[in-house]
């Protein structure tokens, strides 16, 4: 049985988790927010001229700091957008209705019972199934269908019997309405980047996921293939914008997980519900990184199968989120009991940590608390990765008591440490430790450098409910506002095609 650590008592009787050492290959990606270009208003061929500029400036932009992730959030013209409807519901017959289709195109799909293999789409268009359970799409246990384009819609589809059911590469797409549903665990939705480094970033909304999750991995390419997961750390995680998988309103019920990530992937997941399983993240693997960069905030659990969330590497914000049990949030770091190949252990001896004298090797790679690297990364060059603290508060169970923060497997001395590494709630916050929330008028005056408080009264990011902005402490007594959500719901929400 894994050991814990609460608040200075150890606990025991947790389910251990295997990690996933998958060799899953190739794929890459990054991110951001750009605007100023606007898009033609008409006609099929101007429509085309915008794709391809949104392309090039995709490929020239992901060269710099930050790739122009709203840049192609940009509504689809829809001067020559057309209406092709697929003669029934069999991969062949949708796939000759994506011949024939343009960009900005909507694919309808009728109802049915088809048997897909892999169908490819190859075009910026949106896929229409008749509705959940009239449109029921099986796999035969394998993919369903994948994009290598940006700005895909896939709605209105049962998918069954699949695993790694839609894979989704670059920016803009969204799936939605949908229901995954298989006996087993699998990957419903994979968001997976590719070898142009661009983060994939889309959104998965209103769908049903049972026995299926969402996966978010930022290069598929492991590092013996090239730098990709390192290049992705180089660039700003990029928290509150457009940037990576967005996962809202949607149901999961069962399964090992309901969305992991890992290889650099980046991931909001807001306002779900939640049965029966739980949320996860991934360290350093092997020789590959972890997950950069995780937004968890309004969704509602129950039945968790042994923790709330199970988060081992990167950085981020969780709040706002309830359980009916008493299952806690557990941090890890992996390295601190395990040699992880490449990487080895994190005690002092190895050449991807920071290794702070007298410290057991402190910072680790890629642990809590740490979101990016100064520099592209190699094996054996100098440690560059800046403290960036997890914030966590105002998570509750049972009447309103908070859910715990545990440490797992933690190590002596631990690597994870409260108000350094992560800040979590304090209902007596007085500025000195943690993290407090009310309105902008009760912030204590003075602050301790690095804690955190949620300003209850302030922001307009939530259209449907109440809303708030995290400030955190930059120096003694300086407060600075650090985090703002990206607007919900989603801006693809609003967006009519594809």
């Amino acid at each position: 049985m894994p050991n814990w650590s609460i608040g200075g008592t150890e606990r025991v009787g947790y389910a251990p988790i295997v990690e996933d050492a998958r060799a899953a290959k190739k794929a890459s990606n990054t991110s951001s927010s750009y605007s100023g270009i606007r898009a033609p208003t008409s006609g099929t061929g101007t429509s085309r001229r915008f794709f391809s500029i949104c392309r090039e400036m995709k490929i020239l932009l992901g060269r710099l700091v930050l790739a122009p992730v709203a840049l192609c959030f940009l509504p689809i013209p829809s001067g020559g957008a057309a209406t092709v409807n697929a003669t029934n519901c069999s991969e062949s017959a949708v796939s000759a209705a994506l011949n024939s289709a343009t960009d900005g195109d909507t694919i309808n799909v009728p109802g049915g019972s088809c048997s897909w293999s892999h169908l490819r789409i190859s075009k910026q268009v949106k896929l229409s199934g008749a509705g959940i359970d009239v449109s029921t799409i099986s796999c035969s246990k394998g993919r369903c269908a994948e994009t290598n384009v940006d700005n895909v819609r896939i709605t209105g589809f049962t998918f069954v019997n699949c695993s790694d059911c839609l894979v989704m590469r670059g920016i803009g797409w969204r799936i939605d309405h949908n229901r995954f549903e298989n006996t087993t665990w699998s990957v419903g939705v994979r968001a997976r980047g590719e070898a142009d480094l661009v983060q994939p970033s889309g959104l998965v909304d209103h769908n049903d996921f049972s026995y299926t999750a969402v996966h978010s991995n930022g290069s598929l390419y492991m590092r013996h293939e090239g730098n990709y997961q390192d290049a992705l750390w180089a660039r700003d995680a990029g928290f509150g914008t457009g940037q990576g998988l967005y996962i809202e309103d949607n149901t999961f019920v069962h399964g090992i997980n309901a969305v992991d990530c890992n290889y650099a992937g980046q991931f909001v997941f807001r306002f779900n519900t939640v049965t029966d399983t739980y949320l996860e993240v991934h360290s350093v693997q092997g020789n590959n990184r972890a997950c950069q960069r995780w937004e968890i905030y309004g969704n509602r659990l129950s039945n968790t199968t042994w923790v709330v969330a199970f988060l081992r590497g990167g950085s981020g914000y969780v709040f706002g989120n309830t359980n009916n049990n008493a299952q806690p949030i557990a941090l890890n770091n992996v390295r601190d009991t395990e040699s992880r190949e490449a990487a080895g252990r994190c005690n002092g001896s190895s050449n991807w940590d920071q290794n702070t004298p007298g410290q057991a090797g402190y910072a680790c790679r890629d642990q809590i608390g740490r979101s990016r690297d100064t520099v592209k990364w190699t094996t054996g060059a100098a440690y560059d990765q800046p403290l960036t603290p997890a914030y966590i508060w105002n998570n509750t169970y049972r009447g309103g008591r908070q859910i715990e923060i545990a440490l797992h497997h933690p190590s002596t001395p631990n690597h994870i440490v409260a108000d350094r590494d992560f800040y979590a709630y304090n209902a007596s916050f007085d500025g000195t430790s943690g993290v407090g929330s009310g309105t902008l008028a009760a912030r204590p005056h003075n602050c301790r450098t690095g804690v955190g408080y949620w300003a209850t009264d302030q922001g307009d990011w939530n259209a449907t409910g109440p809303s708030g902005v995290l400030f955190t402490c930059a120096a003694t007594n300086v407060w600075t506002l650090t985090y703002t959500p990206y607007p919900y719901p989603h801006p693809l929400t609003r967006r009519e095609h594809p």
